[in-house]
């Protein structure tokens, strides 16, 4: 099809002035509409409209636009009422079965019956309710009629979201309002500047919807250990300048020039004048970049990790963390441990993750933060609920990725060398304390060839010595998937809540 012409719409603009002198034919459709008198077979809607490229219809200089001929209404003789007009809406959208759609008002000429859009305002529809994707596709459109009589509201033709007129496509070329990369990288940082354009190593994550509708990217990565840590953020154009002829003007830096700013907007340098990088100050472990090219902006976020991590919750009232997880891999920022969850006073079985143990001020993990997964679910508010119920739960939080898996306890073994090394062995079996937060076994058959600590009758999760600790004090200090111990004795208490230390500990009697 060829692009409506310029000269055509202008001609036929100049004739969309007409009106009725009786009333104002302006009124347009309301809401509650009732159904028009007339029959949806006494009407018809003949397309007039092509290819749309709206580029060429706004002129964003002068303000100044030029509207869009849509289609010509014709009902048959006698089917209108006395002083009753026909007005015109045209629904849009980018796909067949108008899964996402706008609706777009019309200026009918009461003469010709030839109906008009206005660009803006489907610029406007389009950009703000289906798509703002800039590229040029495929735009399916279908006319919804109404009758106006005078003194009365607007009557719809048919039934609401059944009968449509002349239903077709065409092309549309929005307004380049914004153009958003498929993806974007950190450009220095711990790395040397023109390596890591070339390499392109640090890349920020994105979701797999359409970066129009998703517009936000996130990367964490390390900071530099030996000082400041400096860097910009670059697309894959910015990245090839860099590494084919040596020009950073495209990389992006802070508007204003706050290099330490942790919040604001973004622009390329070559609109700055200026490199304005990114600089978080030595000291930090990792740091985490947001940014949103729809808006343009950008949040910087120095992560450090602290030792262990707080549990608080329905358990103990909300009151102070006495149940830690610990800091088990300090690089990935990985934390786990086990938390015993209850609801004594009936609120629910519910927690959060916190970073201090009695002022949630100074940061928090929950629902709204993290992608739960495993035995635990999502309340509204933040809160994170402990799906199976009361008991003990082992959790592994990620705190650079933000996850936080749950795998509730059914029980904790001895296994070793004495019973074959078999962790589902039920006589090994030991005993929750509820009120101490401990397991307990009175008659362990443990010997000085080595045995573990297993869950849920599996090697997945189990707990055995710190390669770091000494010989005599391996049982002071137990890790995941740690070394056999070797220490002998018939009563043994294992203390996995690290409520009186900052450790996960057992003692041997």
């Amino acid at each position: 099809m060829k692009k409506f012409s310029l000269y055509m719409i202008a001609l036929l603009s100049a004739v969309f002035t007409g009106c009725s002198d009786n009333y104002d034919p302006e009124v347009g459709p309301q809401s509650n509409q009732q159904e028009s008198p007339v029959k949806v077979s006494d009407v018809s809607v003949t397309n007039t409209v092509e290819a749309i490229d709206l580029t060429q219809l706004i002129n964003e200089t002068t303000h100044s636009e030029t509207p869009i001929a849509f289609g010509k209404a014709t009902a048959k003789e006698g089917a209108l009422p006395a002083n009753t007009v026909l007005k015109a809406e045209v629904e849009v959208s980018n796909t067949e079965d108008f899964a996402k759609s706008a609706t777009v008002s019309t200026t009918m000429n009461d003469t010709t019956n030839v109906f008009s859009v206005s660009p803006t305002e489907l610029e406007d529809a389009w950009f703000n309710n289906i798509t703002k994707n800039p590229s040029t596709t495929k735009m399916y459109y279908r006319t919804i009629l109404y009758t106006v009589t005078k003194d009365d509201a607007a009557a719809r033709i048919g039934q609401p979201g059944v009968d449509f007129f002349s239903p077709s496509n065409t092309t549309l070329t929005p307004l380049n309002k914004v153009t958003i990369a498929k993806a974007y990288y950190i450009v220095g940082g711990p790395n040397d500047w023109k390596e890591s354009a070339v390499n392109r190593s640090i890349k920020f994550t994105h979701s797999d919807k359409d970066v129009y509708e998703d517009p936000v990217f996130t990367v964490t990565f390390d900071a530099n250990p030996d000082g400041d840590t400096w860097f910009a953020i670059g697309d894959d154009a910015a990245c090839e300048a860099i590494a084919n002829k040596g020009d950073s003007t495209q990389l992006y830096g802070i508007v204003g020039g706050q290099n330490d700013a942790t919040e604001g907007k973004i622009e390329r340098r070559a609109v700055l004048g200026a490199d304005n990088s990114f600089k978080v100050a030595k000291g930090a472990k990792k740091i985490r970049v947001t940014i949103d090219m729809m808006e343009g902006t950008f949040k910087v976020e120095a992560i450090n990790f602290n030792t262990v991590v707080y549990f608080r919750g329905a358990t103990n009232g909300w009151g102070n963390g006495a149940q830690k997880l610990g800091l088990t891999d300090e690089a990935k920022g990985i934390y786990t441990g086990y938390v015993y969850c209850a609801d004594p006073n009936g609120w629910g079985n519910e927690f959060k993750l916190a970073k201090d143990a009695s002022d949630w001020d100074k940061g928090e993990y929950d629902s709204k933060n993290l992608t739960l997964t495993g035995d635990v679910t999502a309340k509204d508010g933040g809160n994170i609920v402990a799906a199976k119920g009361v008991g003990l739960y082992y959790l592994e939080l990620d705190a650079v990725n933000m996850t936080l898996k749950a795998t509730k306890i059914t029980n904790m073994n001895l296994v070793g060398s004495f019973n074959g090394w078999n962790q589902a062995d039920k006589a090994q079996r030991m005993t929750w304390d509820a009120e101490h937060y401990c397991f307990v076994m009175t008659n362990a058959g443990v010997n000085a060839a080595g045995w573990k600590f297993t869950a849920n009758d599996e090697w997945v999760i189990n707990l055995g010595a710190n390669d770091t600790t000494e010989p005599s004090s391996k049982v002071g200090d137990l890790v995941p998937g740690g070394k056999n111990l070797n220490v002998v004795g018939k009563t043994i208490k294992l203390y996995p809540c690290r409520t009186n230390t900052d450790k996960i500990y057992a003692t041997v009697e």
